[in-house]
């Protein structure tokens, strides 16, 4: 501390690196950086102006102490406060409060310093904290303002906010003129975790561009010194981490139908153990006098073998009914235990002009199936039933052994499918709840606050 204490008024040259008295309550002061244009004092809030003196070297003059006094800003990070960020070693020189508009929308944002590198940001609102630097090659930027977007280094990015910003506290040193900030126009565009910034004053334009930073990442620059605030509500940029992302999760869940598919056709080979067809002649064997079917004339198969332990057999009926019906009965008999499998099956088909339009009614073919039929020989007794005179001209019969069955394909399909919306619907939630605090949100307000209220 220097052994002469200067109390800080207007049109004075001062010198940097020294103890001075505020202005306002004569509290302590030092100004420290050469591109320091605003001090506010912490324990008054008084606002002075400086101006770095174009004579001599390591001093400043102050052009006005500012009557009107910023409140007093309890910030998280005090200034003095030493981090090292992005592998950056900073200091906390300076801490507003701001606010957008005259909402109660507000935000802390922190001026931290760094010699070689110069200033960077830190913000936070509710618990989240964003990294910002400023964007010195313009060329990399591209706004388009007709679909409230921006381009940066290639990547697209979206309008989130629009506002001018007051001041609502501030204390230490700042580069900008602080009574200039509720005249200045800004804009953030967003690509979470990323963020652009534009500061519209006097006809020059600043980009910054932001990054979400994690409170683990932030406690551990602060070594843990200090307290930081909790996490409240979905952050602007910050990221939605699901266990597995949705895209891999995508790809994890074609690669398991693709497989599921692949075993179930594999293992899944149908084999044709019967197949006859009945034409006229072989039906006219069957028939009475009166032209119905004899019940009591059966057509036995000749013995077939079934193979691969228990295995499902499927019967196929193929009929060429028209304007008629036909009924089968099909009884599968184990030639070595005696057992019997029965299937009824029937087909109908039915046509016609009704007011000059066609009609078509049934269907000329039908399946039935058998669980779990042991191996062995056997052979089929099939007895047909039809009506007079309308009688069939052929039928086929067809017996398939270890038919795929899609059914379990389909319920491990749809299980696999849940975690997938789940996630995507969490996800969706999760950018609705983001976009809540902005006027530029892409969803559809009345259909998500449905979705909510049902909730």
């Amino acid at each position: 501390m220097s052994l002469l204490l200067m109390r800080l008024t207007a049109n004075q040259l001062y010198r940097y690196d020294q103890d001075h008295q505020c202005g306002g309550c004569s509290s302590l002061l030092s100004i420290t950086k050469d591109e320091t244009k605003n001090l506010v004092c912490k324990s008054c809030g008084t606002l002075h102006v400086l101006q770095k003196s174009l004579v001599y070297d390591g001093e400043f003059r102050l052009d006005e102490i500012h009557k009107n006094k910023f409140q007093k800003s309890n910030s998280t990070i005090p200034t003095g406060t030493k981090l090292t960020l992005k592998g950056i070693d900073l200091e906390v020189v300076g801490v507003l409060k701001k606010a957008e508009g005259n909402t109660t929308y507000t935000w802390q944002e922190y001026y931290l310093y760094n010699a070689k590198v110069g200033y960077c940001f830190l913000t936070e609102y509710q618990g989240h904290w964003t990294f910002l630097e400023e964007i010195h090659d313009k060329k990399l930027i591209k706004e388009d303002t007709n679909d409230n977007e921006a381009v940066y280094n290639h990547d697209y990015y979206r309008l989130f906010s629009y506002y001018h910003a007051s001041i609502k506290g501030a204390n230490g040193e700042f580069p900008i003129d602080l009574l200039k900030v509720p005249k200045t126009l800004v804009k953030e565009y967003i690509l979470p975790p990323l963020l652009i910034t534009s500061e519209k004053n006097d006809n020059k334009k600043h980009w910054f561009k932001g990054e979400y930073l994690s409170i683990e990442e932030l406690d551990e620059a602060l070594q843990g010194k200090i307290r930081l605030p909790e996490i409240f509500g979905v952050g602007v940029l910050e990221p939605y981490i699901p266990r597995v992302r949705f895209t891999e999760l995508m790809q994890i869940s074609v690669v398991a139908v693709a497989l599921l598919l692949f075993i179930q056709i594999y293992f899944s080979r149908s084999e044709l153990v019967f197949e006859k067809k009945f034409y006229a002649e072989t039906i006219g064997e069957m028939r009475t006098v009166s032209g119905g079917y004899d019940s009591t004339k059966v057509y036995v198969s000749p013995s077939f073998q079934l193979k691969n332990g228990n295995a499902n057999v499927e019967f196929t009926l193929d009929a060429n009914v028209d304007n008629n019906w036909l009924e089968t009965d099909i009884v599968l008999v184990n030639e070595k235990t005696g057992d019997e499998y029965n299937v009824l099956m029937g087909v109908e088909f039915y046509s016609g002009i009704e007011q000059g339009e066609s009609w078509t009614e049934g269907s000329h073919d039908t399946d039935a199936m058998l669980e779990k039929i042991p191996e062995g020989l056997y052979h089929l007794e099939i007895s047909p039933s039809s009506t007079f005179p309308n009688l069939v001209s052929s039928f086929t019969v067809r017996v398939h052994r270890g038919v795929g069955v899609y059914s379990g394909f389909i319920l491990v399909l749809l299980l696999l499918s849940i975690y997938p919306c789940i996630s995507y619907y969490q996800e969706k939630t999760f950018e609705y709840r983001r976009w809540q605090a902005s006027d530029y949100s892409p969803f559809d307000e009345e259909s998500w606050l449905d979705i909510f209220n049902q909730n």
